[in-house]
């Protein structure tokens, strides 16, 4: 779709549901230049969430953050992207510690950070408890358990 067509089906749904925001996720959308269309629905007054594993920046107008890096590429953040985290999602999963998780939180104390578990691990609620139990035991501030709704509703 262009940018214009993509514009246009948002306004459809801001007509109907006028408190809404748009998130960006899906795939890596930071993996493509988005600034034309963030510019089109900045002008438009919209609320913009992104959420990106972390490895790419764009200095763009987005009103929230959440960053979700991934273990394939060790949990890396960009630099220029830590000072723009709202929250931080982390999936539980056989290698992701909880030393891990210390040294997001050294990045700044003011945002959460959520543990999911991950949807195909058996043992994906205890182990994110555990981890979660250990976080706290050391005074990791801050941690919160989530969960990836998406994956419970089957929505792909």
């Amino acid at each position: 779709m262009q940018i214009e067509q993509i514009v246009r089906e948002i306004e459809k749904y801001r007509k109907r549901f006028s408190r809404s925001q748009v998130v960006i996720t899906g795939g890596e959308p930071l993996e493509q230049d988005l600034s034309g269309m963030i510019s089109l629905l900045k002008q438009k007054k919209t609320f913009l969430c992104i959420e990106t594993n972390g490895i790419y920046f764009q200095p763009l107008d987005i009103d929230w953050w959440t960053v979700s890096p991934k273990d394939m590429a060790d949990f890396y953040i960009a630099a220029e992207l830590k000072e723009k985290i709202n929250e931080v999602k982390l999936v539980v999963n056989k290698n992701l510690t909880s030393g891990i998780v210390k040294n997001i939180r050294a990045i700044g104390d003011d945002f959460p950070i959520f543990l999911q578990p991950d949807f195909f691990d058996p043992d994906r609620y205890q182990n994110t408890f555990s981890l979660f139990s250990e976080c706290q035991e050391k005074g990791i501030s801050n941690i919160r358990l989530g969960i990836q709704m998406h994956r419970v509703l089957g929505v792909k």
